[in-house]
């Protein structure tokens, strides 16, 4: 019994953990996928953020640059 009660917090902890990554942790994250050349993985971290409502002018560059390196120019100019 003292097993199942401590893997289900340990379960609940996990998943409030990933609940509570809000736009600034995907804005965090794209700029890591960025530097680590994962450029598909940043736009959707970027992406995820401007879905949230963030609006910056460094997040919408970001955004540009990583479609630019993808070679999806149409998005990188929108």
């Amino acid at each position: 019994m003292r097993r199942t009660i401590t893997l289900a917090v340990l379960v609940l902890t996990i998943f409030a953990g990933i609940a509570s990554a809000g736009p600034a942790d995907d804005f965090a994250a794209g700029n890591r996928f960025f530097q680590d050349k994962e450029y598909v993985k940043a736009i959707e971290a970027y992406s995820r953020a401007v879905q949230a409502g963030v609006e910056s002018a460094p997040l919408y560059y970001n955004l540009g640059n990583a479609y630019f390196k993808s070679a999806d120019l149409g998005h990188a100019v929108l």
